[in-house]
């Protein structure tokens, strides 16, 4: 699943995105996850935030993802991203990743294939809005 963020984000907006996707159609268990951070400042987070993040994630084991993988535009938001992978991957059987590049991030999500998922998602971007299932079959 692909979803993007914008604004100034807090633990508020980010629990809420994940509950809205926790809802789409497309969302089941252990699905692979592209967070891109670039339009979005996640700087402003707090460590006791992202430590609350941390047991809101872990507290729903249904709703944890496959993989996961963060695209940022910052060094400090790479920083960051890091912290909060690192944190939330204590103790739970999860890849994360931070990149800097949409095309990384596809390339670390599945090896091979990251111009066809950026093909993909650039042909559906106007039909369905910010995301898509990175697990179905291309073409």
């Amino acid at each position: 699943m692909w979803v993007t963020f914008s604004g100034t984000l807090s633990l508020g907006r980010l629990t809420r995105a994940h509950q809205n996707y926790l809802a789409h159609p497309d969302y089941h268990q252990g699905i692979e996850e592209l967070l891109d951070f670039r339009d979005a400042s996640i700087g402003g987070l707090r460590g006791d935030e992202v430590r609350m993040m941390r047991h809101y994630v872990q507290g729903q084991p249904e709703a944890m993802p496959g993989r996961n993988v963060m695209v940022v535009s910052t060094a400090l938001e790479f920083g960051i991203g890091r912290m909060i992978a690192s944190m939330i991957e204590q103790g739970e059987p999860l890849e994360r990743h931070v990149a800097y590049s949409v095309e990384d991030a596809l390339e670390w999500l599945r090896p091979g294939k990251s111009a066809e998922l950026l093909a993909l998602y650039e042909q559906r971007a106007g039909q369905t809005a910010t995301r898509f299932d990175l697990t179905k079959k291309t073409a």
